[in-house]
Formats: structure tokens, C-alpha cells, sequence
């Protein structure tokens, strides 16, 4: 510090005359009192805003994640449904096959049976006419016996 160089003099203001601290520091006071509070309301706002909006995302993304749970199982069931109906109509459609087939294994037997039914004595009618069975007291009394003696008479008489 320098050294001081001349006497010091005594002002010729009273105290409180020139600058009244209280009164002129007071609204300045007031003014930074007032700004500070005001900051710090409004920094205590936002952090409760951002509070408020992180809980409605909070909550938004728990709605979110309940639809998809909810849609999830919705397609499940509707899956399950569709199988099962599929399993039925392919369950349906192998009865019906099984049905027509064996309905076609009745008509066909009954076709056969209709069919050999007289097919024996048809056989023998047609292999006793194209000569493979023949009366064998035809063939040894009639036709070598009693034929030609007829025929023999009936030349002696003629």
C-alpha cells in the first residue's frame, strides 16, 4: 500500500445524509431476494414438470407394453382358434373321405355279389353248350346204344 500523503479531513456530511443504507439497499435486496426466489421457483417447477411428464411416460410405456401383452394373447387365442377349426374342418373332411369310401366298398361288394351270384350256373349252362360237360348216359346209352338201333329199324322198315 502506498503511503498517504496530505492530512485527513473530516467530511461535512452528517451520517445517514448522503446514502440511507437501509432504505437504498432495500429494493436492490428485494430485487435479488425476489429474482433468486423466482429462479428457484421456477427451477422446482421444471424439475416437477419433467417429474410429471417422466411418470405419463412412465405410465404411457406400461399402457404401451399392456396393449401389446393384451394384442399378444388376443392373436395367441385367435391362432389357437384357427388351428383348432383347421384340425375340425381336416377332421371333418378325413370322416367324410373315410365315410365315401367305405360307402364305395359297400356298393362295390354288393356290385360282385349281384354279379357272381348267378355267374356258377351261367359258367355250367355255357361250358355244358360249348360241349365240355356232356351226360355221360347220353353219350354211352343214347347216342352209341339206342340212336343206331333206331336208325337201323327204321331203315329195316323202310
Amino acid at each position: 500500500m502506498a503511503k498517504k500523503k496530505g492530512v485527513d479531513k473530516k467530511c461535512l456530511t452528517e451520517d445517514n445524509e448522503l446514502f440511507l443504507f437501509d432504505d437504498e439497499v432495500q429494493p436492490i435486496l428485494e430485487c435479488l431476494c425476489g429474482k433468486t426466489l423466482e429462479l428457484s421457483r421456477m427451477e422446482v417447477l421444471e424439475e416437477e414438470e419433467l417429474r410429471e411428464m417422466k411418470e405419463q411416460q412412465d405410465h404411457y410405456k406400461r399402457m404401451v407394453a399392456a396393449e401389446v401383452t393384451d394384442i399378444s394373447r388376443m392373436e395367441n387365442n385367435e391362432a389357437k382358434k384357427l388351428a383348432d377349426f383347421e384340425k375340425m374342418k381336416a377332421n371333418a373332411l378325413e370322416k367324410k373321405k373315410q365315410k365315401n369310401l367305405a360307402h364305395k366298398k359297400v356298393v362295390a361288394r354288393q356290385i360282385s355279389k349281384n354279379f357272381l351270384a348267378g355267374i356258377r350256373e351261367n359258367a355250367f349252362n355255357h361250358l355244358k353248350a360249348v360241349g365240355h360237360y356232356t351226360d355221360n348216359f347220353q353219350v354211352n346209352v343214347l347216342d352209341n346204344d339206342v340212336v343206331p338201333f333206331i336208325y337201323e329199324r327204321a331203315f329195316d322198315y323202310a
